[in-house]
């Protein structure tokens, strides 16, 4: 399903139980992919339709329902991968493909630039790196203009889980804080899964880990 979020933000979210969501963010001719999923043909047939030139994927992590369409995209569009490095071992080791029944997966590791900073310029797009460690170590969320794409970290009314390899709930409820000082109401909170979109003035009356927070500072 491809869905226009706004003037230059689309969704292509996945059709599975899970409901991965992937987004190209477009700034004059040139997008970003964030998080592409299982429907890559949809991203790329968006892309192609537009006549958008592709400058890079960002991954706000390394799980393989959020990175397994990057080969296929980086294949055709030659572009590079932006990934943090404190998830360099679960893009290369751990990123659970063989959950989705996927073996030897590894990713085009010559196309990937690992970031240790809080800010990236790519091309015209200005982005600010928020570190989320918990869902994962090297999880981070993008801010970009009134931008939140939060991976796993956060949904509308839950967070991510944290049971998995190097999940610590330390950590996310930590990094979950940290968010919660750093954006403003009017946010638009672009979840990793599911229904996604709202603004965090709307996810802080419905999500029961940031009203637990909101309500214990």
């Amino acid at each position: 399903m491809i869905k226009q979020l706004q003037n230059d933000l689309y969704l292509v979210q996945d059709e599975r139980v899970i409901k991965n969501n992937s987004y190209i963010l477009v700034n004059d001719n040139d997008c970003l992919i964030i998080d592409p999923s299982f429907d890559t043909n949809e991203i790329i047939q968006l892309i192609n339709k537009h006549k958008w030139n592709v400058v890079g994927i960002l991954l706000t992590h390394a799980h393989y329902d959020h990175i397994c369409g990057v080969n296929k995209i980086t294949n055709i569009f030659n572009c590079n991968i932006y990934c943090s490095i404190n998830e360099k071992d679960i893009l290369q080791n751990h990123h659970l493909a063989e959950k989705f029944n996927v073996h030897n997966f590894k990713i085009n590791s010559d196309k990937i630039i690992y970031f240790e900073k809080n800010h990236l310029v790519i091309n015209n797009f200005n982005i600010n790196i928020i570190a989320s460690p918990g869902h994962t170590p090297g999880s981070v969320a993008y801010l970009y203009k009134n931008y939140l794409f939060i991976g796993d970290t956060i949904f509308n009314d839950s967070i991510g889980r944290t049971d998995l390899y190097k999940g610590n709930s330390n950590d996310i409820f930590s990094s979950i804080k940290k968010i919660m000082k750093l954006i403003n109401d009017e946010n638009y909170i672009l979840t990793g899964h599911n229904d996604t979109g709202l603004k965090y003035k709307q996810i802080k009356k419905i999500n029961p880990y940031i009203i637990h927070f909101i309500n214990n500072k």
